[in-house]
């Protein structure tokens, strides 16, 4: 299963997780990440048992709908997880080429992510950014604007 993250409702911290849409008592949608480091272990009267689970204690935080991103699988040069909605620096030491700072995007149309550049759009660069000579390094996100 693919990780999300998303910025808590405060706009403070990104989460790490499983992304879950729910609606709520008044069918108002309300937007969680499970926290990746939620533990699923049994409950039995307050005291962890090694039976079959009757409870599970999963951690879940409330976040901004329009900060959730998926993890496209990828890492920057430093080994940092790439999200869409992250700024990335790509450039080619073979090519001595600089990109424009790039956003990551689910591209829905052909179902894959892709970047977008001022005035346009670079398709494949899943297959053409992690060769050989290129590189590829986060320098913020849409959400932050570090």
């Amino acid at each position: 299963m693919r990780q999300y993250r998303g910025l808590t409702k405060d706009g403070k911290d990104f989460v790490y997780g499983w992304y879950v849409e729910a609606e709520d008592y008044y069918k108002k949608k309300r937007h969680f990440i499970v926290l990746s480091n939620s533990q699923f272990y049994p409950f039995v009267d307050g005291e962890e048992k090694v039976i079959e689970p009757r409870e599970y204690s999963v951690n879940i935080v409330e976040v901004i709908p329009e900060t959730v991103g998926q993890y496209t699988g990828l890492k920057d040069k430093k080994g940092t997880e790439i999200y869409s909605g992250d700024l990335l620096h790509i450039w080619s030491t073979f090519y001595e080429k600089d990109m424009p700072v790039s956003e990551v995007f689910w591209n829905e149309k052909y179902a894959k992510f892709d970047i977008k550049v001022p005035g346009g759009l670079y398709n494949s660069w899943l297959t053409n950014t992690h060769r050989k000579g290129w590189f590829v390094e986060i320098i913020g996100n849409i959400h932050e604007r570090r």
